[in-house]
């Protein structure tokens, strides 16, 4: 029994055909059979590729044992970022509270700097300020008589110089109109001239061409009308020949051939009418001519039963064809499918293939696991577990520890912690001294 395709059952059990017994069976052996029939692997599309792409039961326990080590990692990370961050935060408020301290610390130092600063700014300003209405009032003397002199002497020298520069320009007006006047004459006068020789020869020029352009144009147009009618007369010659194509003198025009034809208007239904009133054939009886051979009868003698003139097409329908095991058709899915597989060449570094056994005894020696990692030249600092000598501190933090005083001595130049010995004087003075020493230039 065979395989048929759909297309040959179809044309077998197809209306009013009788379908034999081997038909029958190939029609039941072309079907799969719910109860009796296994659908092998190979026969479900695309499901040996999905295998493919499945793991294994060693390497689904490989990637169970990873997925747990990763969880298990990010567990004990979380555990130590919960304690970093704790032990930061203790940090964090002890700072606080040292700075709060050095707050208030400040706060006193600087109300007393200010009280010392408003007494001395005080007696400075009275004194600049005296110093500064005198060195003003003698400033604004000696600027009003200078002002006064120098523009004395600048609207006597702009006086000078505009009556000077006015007499110039009329002078060089003058001679500027008289030479302009001259060049634009002479200007005038040649460009006049050249104009009209130009446009003589312009004119000139442009006559000899339009007549030798004249002349081209009626000798071609001559020329050209003598081929179009030459090509014309020999295109009705032949048209003529092709409708006339070979036939008697007496019956080569159309008048000819109306009167051959009886100058009938209705030449064919006069000639049917007249076929109609011929006598019918009688069966078994032949022509009252000798029309009819015996060698036409011999023929016709040997013409098989439902002969007729047929002629084998050129093409077929493939769903006609009957195939064996030696011609199957394929289909599109399955051509692409097929041409999509991988070729039989070994894999190279710059093109796909299957896999050599030296490469794939080299992957058997790798370890599970393995990846070509590369360390990074740097990381975030959210990954890097803190301790008790390694604290990430902030920029505010920094900024706040940046601004807090040096530990070193104050002097009269730069700021500074106060020393021992300065505080020792501070103390000696009464309550309430303040001793302020100002020097004012050009004051004694």
């Amino acid at each position: 029994m065979a395989i048929r395709v759909r297309a040959q059952l179809r044309k077998w059990f197809g209306r009013g055909m009788y379908p034999t017994a081997e038909q029958f069976s190939d029609l039941f052996d072309s079907f799969f059979h719910k109860t009796e029939d296994k659908i092998p692997m190979s026969g479900v599309e695309g499901l040996t590729d999905q295998l493919n792409g499945k793991y294994n039961t060693a390497e689904g326990r490989e990637l169970e044992k990873k997925v747990q080590k990763v969880t298990d990692d990010l567990s004990v990370h979380v555990a130590s970022s919960e304690k970093a961050f704790n032990e930061v935060q203790n940090d964090i408020e002890a700072l606080d509270g040292r700075l709060d301290d050095e707050i208030e610390r400040a706060k006193g130092e600087e109300a007393a700097i200010r009280r010392e600063l408003a007494a001395g700014d005080a007696a400075t300003l009275s004194s600049a300020k005296s110093y500064t209405d005198t060195s003003v009032a003698a400033e604004a003397g000696k600027r009003e008589q200078g002002d006064a002199t120098t523009l004395q002497a600048a609207k006597t020298y702009t006086d000078t110089s505009v009556a000077a520069e006015a007499e110039e320009r009329t002078q060089g007006d003058a001679t500027t109109l008289s030479s302009a006047k001259t060049y634009t004459d002479t200007s005038v006068a040649d460009e006049a001239q050249k104009r009209g020789q130009g446009d003589a020869a312009t004119l000139q020029s442009a006559n000899s061409h339009a007549d030798a352009a004249v002349a081209s144009e009626k000798s071609a147009r001559e020329s050209g009308d003598r081929t179009t009618l030459e090509s014309a007369k020999a295109y009705v010659d032949k048209a003529i020949a092709e409708l006339v194509d070979g036939s008697p003198a007496a019956l080569d025009t159309l008048k000819e051939l109306s009167a051959a034809l009886g100058n009938d208007p209705n030449f064919a239904t006069t000639v049917a009418t007249q076929i109609g009133q011929k006598v019918d054939k009688v069966a078994g009886k032949g022509l009252s001519t000798e029309d009819y051979t015996s060698e036409e009868k011999a023929k016709l003698a040997g013409v098989a039963a439902g002969a007729n003139n047929y002629q084998h097409p050129a093409t077929h329908p493939a769903t006609m064809i009957e195939q064996d095991a030696s011609h199957r058709f394929v289909t599109d899915t399955e051509k692409t499918t097929w041409n999509g597989k991988a070729s039989t060449a070994v894999v190279t570094q710059s093109a796909n293939g299957l896999m050599s056994a030296a490469d794939k005894k080299k992957l058997d020696g790798v370890a599970a696991g393995a990846n070509n990692y590369q360390h990074p030249a740097t990381h975030p600092a959210s990954v890097i577990v803190q301790d008790s000598t390694h604290r990430f501190v902030t920029d505010t933090e920094k900024t706040t520890w940046n601004g807090k005083a040096s530990t070193a001595v104050a002097t009269q130049s730069a700021n500074g912690l106060m020393s021992a010995a300065d505080k020792k004087k501070l103390d000696d003075l009464t309550g309430g001294e303040l001793v302020i020493q100002c020097s004012i230039p050009g004051m004694n």
